[in-house]
């Protein structure tokens, strides 16, 4: 069984910073100019407004979250701004993106000020 048919299953997933990899095998590893990062954000976009809370849920399940943010508080806007307690958490969530969850591909991104 693939990591996509566990994810489509509702499988559980742990997760671990030296193998975590993406639908699409894409990896964010982290290296020596990265520890400096102001930032352990990330972005995360491609889900219906519907699934917010099933989106925080699933995403606090990779590590301790300082806080959970949207740009505005009209509700009409499908990203959401995780920020976490650590780097590993961090690349953790940077390794999901491209998972298919409840029938959308979700995207990560690391934050990037605008």
């Amino acid at each position: 069984m693939t990591a996509l048919d566990s994810i489509m299953n509702n499988e559980t997933r742990s997760f671990d910073c030296t193998t975590a990899t993406t639908a699409n095998n894409n990896n964010y590893n982290i290296n020596g100019s990265q520890l400096n990062t102001p930032t352990t954000t990330v972005t995360i976009f491609g889900f219906r407004e519907n699934d917010v809370e099933s989106i925080q849920n699933y995403f606090s399940n990779i590590g301790q979250i300082d806080s959970i943010s949207r740009e505005d508080d009209t509700n009409d806007t499908n990203y959401l701004n995780i920020t976490y307690k650590n780097l590993v958490s961090f690349q953790n969530a940077l390794n999901l993106s491209g998972i298919l969850l409840d029938g959308c591909i979700i995207g990560v991104v690391p934050f990037k000020e605008t």
